[in-house]
């Protein structure tokens, strides 16, 4: 795993789990996993915005493609 590697170098390493919920809501492991890394007020509420902002994005991509038989780029332009 990489935060033992990491911890066996004389690094501080931490998982950190985090999830992005149906209908795009941040979990509280996102904001617990902000502050934890020292991020607070709007800095990390615009921090949360953007997460969840690709998080919707990502999921439009899959909702389009579910027809799809590959997950390779569609180049018909």
């Amino acid at each position: 795993m990489l935060a033992d590697s990491c911890r066996q170098k004389g690094l501080s390493a931490s998982v950190l789990p985090v999830e992005v919920g149906a209908r795009v809501f941040p979990a509280q492991s996102i904001w617990r996993m902000y502050q934890k890394i020292g991020m607070a007020g709007t800095k990390r509420k615009a921090a949360i915005k953007l997460l969840a902002d690709a998080a919707e994005r990502a999921s439009c991509c899959v909702w389009f493609r579910k027809e799809k038989t590959s997950w390779r780029p569609d180049n018909s332009g």
